[in-house]
């Protein structure tokens, strides 16, 4: 019985755990929960909350780093300077860039290699502050490398990326110079045409708009202020409405623009645009980070009920569990007292006999057989009394045979029916029964029969 209980509880145990676990969220595999962060964090960055961005990027590298998974590893790296470069940290987007580079050299990560080397292509770019301290032909010697990878590896946004930080590159180095140089003018050109070409193939109008306000710069350093004011007007004609940080971006460059061209009242118009997009761009932030807000509490009132949906699941799952280990010791109690039962029943059929035998209806020789159901005092009590008949028999003297007529007679059969029954003659049969009177010094069958009861021969 303990046994069987302890395979009961255990498999009571080991389905408590099952249906604990299937209300559980889904298990994602590593890598899986690396990639969503990830995702998230870059979704944060296109939200402009650089905040949110940063914390999903190093919870993504945190688990990349405590699980040894070192392609995973690269990527955050990559995410995270991408935001230190977004946030100007420039010093902190250089060095988790250069560690993303040397992971990916050694591992043959061509992909996170270009993404490395592109950020610290452009962290030159924007460090330059003068023509002293500027680091242009070392961001191009990166471009070349990130350019050639993105190419092998077939990665078209990453070549788009390559291209237009090329063509800012070789905008940086006519920067300074009191007359432009052509040459590296044409460069810029040439590296924003082929961006702005697999831009349009690949149908990505975010990529588009970044090309036009490239070329807007472009333009603007070339004097060419009326291409620059159509290009501006072309951003503004494909944003979408609520871009308000592009259109004040915009109308900021269309500011400047119509001062070079020394249109006063469409600057100052363009300078009022900007102020409306700047506070049209500040109160959406303000109402996404509400949004935020809200969509938070909305997911941890979601969480807190599938938290108690799975506690009451667990406690439903319990109390069946212990019903069916109680239905099962029922069941177990309900065969052992079937098993009694027959045992007693047993019991009392050899009983049966006792009784018989006490009231002359059995004859204990047959009881005897049976003495292997009976108890053990009673058992005894049998064997005992097989005994004394045994010597109560001997006692008198009386043969096998004898005491076979005996027994006969007593039960009422004649004389003549005992012959026939023991195959001998009729004579043989009157001469036992008068040596069996004189043995027992009786002179009829009916005082013979009482005189064998009384010696407990029958």
């Amino acid at each position: 019985m303990g046994m069987k209980h302890t395979t009961i509880f255990s498999g009571a145990a080991a389905c408590i755990l099952l249906f604990a676990s299937c209300g559980s969220e889904k298990e994602m595999d590593t890598g899986a929960q690396i990639h969503t962060l990830l995702e998230e964090s870059n979704a944060y960055i296109q939200q402009q909350d650089a905040e949110t961005a940063m914390q999903k990027a190093l919870e993504a590298l945190d688990l990349a780093s405590g699980n040894e998974l070192e392609d995973c590893e690269a990527e955050a790296m990559n995410s995270i300077a991408s935001i230190d470069l977004a946030t100007s940290r420039d010093e902190h987007a250089w060095e988790y860039a250069t560690k993303a580079e040397a992971l990916s050299r050694v591992n043959g990560f061509a992909r996170d290699l270009a993404r490395a080397l592109l950020i610290k292509a452009k962290v030159c770019i924007y460090a330059e502050i003068s023509p002293e301290f500027n680091r242009n032909d070392e961001a191009l010697t990166y471009l070349e490398e990130a350019l050639n990878l993105s190419e092998s590896i077939n990665d078209t946004p990453l070549q788009i990326d390559a291209y237009f930080t090329l063509c800012q590159t070789f905008i940086n180095k006519n920067r300074w110079n009191s007359n432009i140089d052509m040459t590296l003018f044409n460069l810029a050109e040439g590296n924003l045409t082929k961006g702005e070409e697999l831009a349009r193939a690949l149908a990505r109008s975010d990529l588009q708009l970044k090309g036009m306000l490239i070329r807007v710069r472009l333009l603007r350093q070339a004097s060419r202020y009326s291409e620059a004011v159509e290009y501006c007007n072309g951003i503004l004609n494909s944003c979408r409405e609520d871009d308000y940080l592009t259109m004040y971006q915009t109308y900021d460059q269309l500011t400047a623009l119509y001062h070079c061209l020394e249109d006063y009242g469409k600057a100052n118009e363009s300078h009022v645009n900007t102020l409306a997009y700047i506070k049209l761009y500040t109160s959406q932030k303000a109402d996404e980070q509400l949004q935020k807000m809200e969509t938070e509490y909305e997911t941890e009132l979601k969480e807190q009920t599938i938290k108690k949906n799975r506690y009451l699941i667990t406690c439903l799952c319990l109390a069946l569990v212990l019903l069916a280990g109680f239905i099962a010791f029922l069941v177990h109690v309900g065969m052992k007292v079937k098993e009694r039962n027959l045992e007693l029943e047993h019991k009392g059929k050899a009983k049966d006999k006792i009784i018989s035998f006490l009231s002359d209806d059995l004859d204990i020789q047959e009881l005897d057989k049976d003495k292997e159901s009976l108890d053990a005092a009673v058992a005894d009590y049998v064997s005992n009394a097989v005994a004394e008949k045994a010597r109560s028999a001997r006692k008198i003297g009386l043969t096998k045979r004898e005491l076979e007529i005996l027994k006969l007679s007593a039960s009422g059969k004649s004389a003549a029916a005992i012959a026939s029954e023991l195959n001998i003659s009729l004579r043989t049969v009157n001469n036992h029964k008068f040596n069996i009177f004189s043995k027992m010094g009786v002179s009829s069958t009916t005082e013979m029969t009482a005189k064998a009861h009384k010696m407990k021969i029958l």
